[in-house]
């Protein structure tokens, strides 16, 4: 009789770390698409209110529904410097600025959002082939 609640003990015990590294996670990222055509992250556990694009300074402002940690941000430039010349984030805002001149594309998507980096002069045809539609926001520039 004691052997079951013993195997029940062993098996919660297994199992918690797992649940508490899941409630512990944060906002994160991750690139799945790199390369001469363009770039894609998706980022998860973090919701966008709005964006606002400004291509004389080949920037783009997004706003969050909640405080985000800075050091996400700081990360993308390091590990995307052919893209990125500097990204930051301030407790519910963010820039990015790119290296090149790009088209920004920004969906919502589940519990965080895309944003695609296209460069510029690329046909327009790519762009819309690539069926993302703005989120709600703002553009500047031209």
């Amino acid at each position: 009789m004691r052997a079951a609640p013993i195997a029940l003990l062993g098996a919660v015990l297994a199992v918690l770390p797992a649940w508490q590294a899941q409630a512990q996670t944060g906002p994160s990222y991750e690139v799945t698409v790199n390369g001469p055509g363009g770039v894609e992250i998706r980022f998860h556990g973090l919701a966008v209110h709005s964006v606002q694009a400004d291509d004389k300074q080949n920037a783009l402002a997004l706003n969050f529904r909640q405080p985000v940690d800075g050091a996400l941000f700081d990360r993308l430039a390091r590990e995307l410097p052919l893209w990125i010349a500097m990204a930051y984030a301030n407790f519910d805002n963010g820039v990015i600025r790119g290296n090149r001149a790009v088209s920004f594309l920004v969906r919502s998507e589940g519990n965080g959002f895309v944003l695609r980096f296209i460069p510029r002069g690329r046909a327009e045809a790519s762009v819309a082939q690539a069926g993302m539609p703005p989120i709600r926001g703002s553009y500047t520039g031209l």
